[in-house]
């Protein structure tokens, strides 16, 4: 993947409308300013996720197991995952 790739599909993101739109993007795609845009834009997403990151697998851990959403749609902040399973 290309560096600028990112930051461009996060550029495209913020300027669609998102209301009630399910968006899937790959691993590549998988950080918190992406995700913000896209739940601050009314949005939901789906972002494939690789196993090598300690704390993105907690957060799918935390999500599994029916707690509250990694981000707010209220207020796209970020809420601590729990690693109970």
């Amino acid at each position: 993947m290309k560096e600028h790739e990112v930051p461009a599909g996060r550029a495209l993101l913020a300027a669609t409308d998102l209301p009630g739109a399910h968006v899937s993007l790959d691993a590549g795609h998988t950080n918190q300013e992406t995700a913000r845009t896209i739940v601050a834009s009314d949005g939901e997403y789906l972002i494939q996720l690789k196993d090598n990151a300690a704390v993105v697998r907690a957060a799918a851990v935390h999500a599994r197991a029916g707690q509250a959403p990694v981000f707010s749609r209220t207020t796209a902040t970020t809420v601590e995952p729990s690693t109970a399973s």
